[in-house]
């Protein structure tokens, strides 16, 4: 018989959310006004998946020729055990943020400003119940007594002193930062050209990042398992480890945009009742990749009203975000794929 997967799973999560947002403006003087923004969001989720399982890849567990429910006489390779009354695992998601904008915004000599500053905060916890410490779980099979694990039994088989003896919540906590400060000009009568007027739009920003990756203990390598056959820096069945990582950036950036109107009210002719030529850039320097200039360049002809023709090049970047960069290597064990330099060593593909 196989196992239905769907037999407690849930589709969807049962989510609780809660939004609160505010929004203050106040006019200093005639050519001044401070905003100011923020926002507060949290989230509780719960979903239910399948119990967990165990084979010889994602938990390579031995159960000794003297433990308590070994009828063999001799060490043997658990190959695929899925403990049921163990419960299906339940996976609680808690998710808090909160973030916020001030800054100042006016005019001066013709020119539109404004500065700001950002700050925001994030925080997901996920804790997933059920799950099977493999260090627990070679403990408990070693029990002189009734309470000893029985990987062997079918559903039922089991006490509940001897389940318990596995069970474990594995929790992960992310966190993440993001600081920002930004001052940007503009003015659409920068020049004149054939009776139109150029405009322009220009800005420097410094951008902060930064996260913090906290997996569980036996999770991360601080518990690992190392009263088995093998070690690992995992201890929970069916995950592999990844360790914690963290890691900041800094970025600097310096952008401008000029509009270049060839053709408009001032000189429009037939078949062209306007023609602008756009030019944008835009620098990057982060503190943890190299620099980087970009280009945008932009056409946009009218030739008479309600018809319209746009052309654009542009050139994007982006930098890898901090946990690609900072993660490290992430080992994973995957079941069902063969390894012809394993098979020679242990005759098992």
């Amino acid at each position: 018989t196989r196992y239905n997967f769907n037999e407690d799973a849930w589709v969807t999560p049962d989510t609780e959310r809660f939004n609160l947002m505010a929004s203050y403006q106040q006019e200093l003087s005639g050519t001044l006004d401070f905003f100011v923004d923020a926002y507060y969001y949290q989230s509780e989720g719960t979903i239910i998946r399948a119990a967990s399982p165990l084979d010889d890849s994602l938990a390579f567990l031995v159960v000794p020729a003297e433990a308590y429910y070994n009828p063999f006489d001799e060490d043997v390779l658990l190959r695929g055990w899925r403990p049921v009354d163990l419960g299906p695992r339940i996976i609680d998601t808690d998710h808090e943020q909160w973030g916020l904008t001030a800054g100042l915004r006016g005019d001066w000599s013709g020119w539109d400003w404004e500065a700001g500053l950002i700050y925001s905060e994030a925080e997901n916890k996920d804790t997933e119940g059920n799950r099977q410490a493999k260090s627990l779980f070679t403990d408990q099979l070693m029990v002189d007594g009734p309470d000893a694990l029985n990987p062997f039994a079918g559903p039922g088989g089991n006490t509940q002193a001897a389940l318990d003896g596995i069970r474990v919540s594995a929790t992960d906590v992310r966190t993440t930062e993001l600081a920002l400060a930004d001052f940007r000009v503009n003015r659409g009568d920068l020049w004149s050209l054939f009776g139109n007027d150029i405009g322009g739009a220009f800005g420097v920003e410094w951008r902060r990042e930064e996260y913090f990756d906290d997996r569980d203990a036996r999770l991360d390598g601080s518990m690992p398992y190392t009263n088995g056959p093998i070690f690992d820096e995992s201890d929970l069945v069916g995950v592999s480890a990844t360790f914690d990582s963290g890691a900041s950036r800094d970025t600097y950036s310096v952008y401008g945009e000029f509009n270049v109107p060839l053709i408009g009210d001032a000189n429009s002719k037939t078949l062209a009742r306007s023609l602008e030529f756009q030019l944008a850039a835009r620098y990057e320097n982060p503190s943890d990749f190299d620099s980087t200039f970009k280009p945008k360049f932009g056409l946009r002809w009218e030739p008479t009203e309600g018809l319209l023709f746009r052309a654009n090049y542009t050139e994007g970047f982006k930098a890898p975000n901090l946990p690609v960069m900072n993660q490290g290597t992430i080992v994973r064990r995957i079941d069902g794929i063969e390894d012809p330099m394993r098979a020679e060593v242990t005759g098992n593909p």
